[in-house]
C-alpha cells in the first residue's frame, strides 16, 4: 500500500480513495478509536474534579472552624487582628472562587454521540440506502461529535485549570496566615 509507513499526523500527504469501502471502514474505525479516547477524557476531568474539589471543601472547612479559636488569642494582641483577618479572608476567597470554577467545570455538558440515534433510526426505516452514503453519513455525524466533545473538554480543563491555580494560591495564603500567627504567637 502507498501510505504504508508514513506518519498518520500527517495528513496532508494521504491519499486515499473516497469510494473504497475498506478506506472508509479503517477511517470510521480510527474516528471510533478518537471517540473512545474521548469518554476516557471525560472520565479523566471528572475524577480529577471531584479529587480536586474534596479536598478544597477540606481546607475550606478546616481554616474557617480553625479562626475561631485563633482569634480568641489575637485579643491580646491588636496589631495582629487585622493584618491575619486579611490574609484569611484572602485564602478563604480563593479557596470560594477555586470551588466555583471546580463546580463550574462538572457543570453538564450536552455531548454529541455518534451516529445519533435520529440517523440509526432513518437507515432503519431506509433499509434501501446505498452502504457508501451510510458510511459517509456515519463518518460525518461521528466527526461533528468529536468537535463538538472537544470543545466542551477544552472549557472544562480550563475551569480546572484555573480552579487548580487558586487552590495553590489559597494553600499559599494559608501558609502565610499559620505562618503569621504562630510567629506572632510566640515572641
Amino acid at each position: 500500500m502507498e501510505n504504508e509507513g508514513k506518519n498518520i499526523d500527517n495528513v496532508e500527504n494521504i491519499k486515499v480513495d473516497p469510494y473504497n469501502n475498506k478506506t472508509k471502514d479503517f477511517l470510521i474505525e480510527k474516528m471510533g478509536e478518537t471517540y473512545r479516547d474521548q469518554e476516557k477524557i471525560r472520565n479523566s476531568l471528572i475524577s480529577g474534579t471531584s479529587v480536586l474539589l474534596g479536598f478544597v471543601g477540606i481546607l475550606f472547612t478546616i481554616q474557617t472552624t480553625m479562626i475561631i479559636p485563633l482569634m480568641d488569642h489575637f485579643k491580646e494582641i491588636e496589631k495582629v487582628k487585622i493584618p491575619s483577618i486579611i490574609i484569611f479572608l484572602i485564602s478563604l476567597g480563593l479557596y470560594a472562587t477555586s470551588i466555583y470554577f471546580l463546580l463550574k467545570s462538572n457543570e453538564i455538558k450536552e455531548y454529541s454521540f455518534a451516529p445519533n440515534n435520529n440517523l440509526i433510526k432513518y437507515y432503519y426505516e431506509n433499509l434501501d440506502i446505498d452502504l457508501n452514503e451510510m458510511k459517509d453519513d456515519v463518518f460525518y455525524s461521528m466527526n461533528e461529535a468529536i468537535t463538538a466533545n472537544d470543545s466542551i473538554h477544552i472549557l472544562k480543563a480550563d475551569n480546572i485549570q484555573k480552579g487548580h491555580i487558586l487552590l495553590i494560591l489559597g494553600l499559599l495564603f494559608t501558609l502565610i496566615f499559620v505562618a503569621f500567627v504562630l510567629g506572632n504567637l510566640c515572641w
